[in-house]
Order: structure tokens, then C-alpha cells, then sequence
């Protein structure tokens, strides 16, 4: 993989994805080489500030470059997420 980044909305902005590190990193590169499936981890904070706070839902597109049998090849995936508040979350039942 050459280049990864996760596009928030319809912004411009590129959120980079973080180098996979330590033997957890290498466990998922060998899956994905034999799977064709990656494990992709972005900064928290800079996708939380890349969202916004007023938001409901948003779409999440991941865009990048694989290379593919000696050529690179671009690929596109998008999902649209819920957006929870953090600064109001859920009480647990069990706490007094």
C-alpha cells in the first residue's frame, strides 16, 4: 500500500491513516496479503475534529493505492456513520 486517507463528508481534507506498528502490524500484513482484506487505524481526535461537532451522520470514504500484480491500482470504499456525542453518554443502570 502506497497511500491511504480518509475523507470525512464532502470536505477535501485527507485524514492520513497511521502506519500499522509493532507485531500486531505484521500479523495484519500477512492477513491481508493471503485475505486481500486491510485493517486500517486513523487518530481519533483528528477524525473527531475532521467531523465537527453538530453532526448527526456522515459519510466516511477511505481512498488509497494498492499494489496489485506489479501495478497500482486506486480503490474507494464509503460507508455512512451515526455520529454519538461523546460529551453526553449513556449512564450505566448499575451505577448509583
Amino acid at each position: 500500500m502506497t497511500s491511504l486517507g480518509l475523507q470525512v463528508g464532502k470536505s477535501n481534507t485527507l485524514v492520513r491513516a497511521l502506519p500499522p506498528r509493532g507485531w500486531m502490524g505484521r500479523i495484519l500484513a500477512v492477513l491481508a496479503k493471503y485475505t486481500g482484506r486491510i485493517t486500517v487505524k486513523f487518530d481519533r481526535k483528528v477524525v473527531a475534529g475532521a467531523i465537527g461537532v453538530d453532526v448527526q451522520k456522515v459519510t466516511l470514504t477511505i481512498v488509497g493505492k494498492v499494489l496489485r500484480n506489479g501495478v497500482y491500482v486506486d480503490f474507494e470504499g464509503s460507508d455512512t456513520i451515526r455520529v454519538i456525542n461523546p460529551t453526553f453518554p449513556k449512564m450505566s443502570k448499575y451505577k448509583q
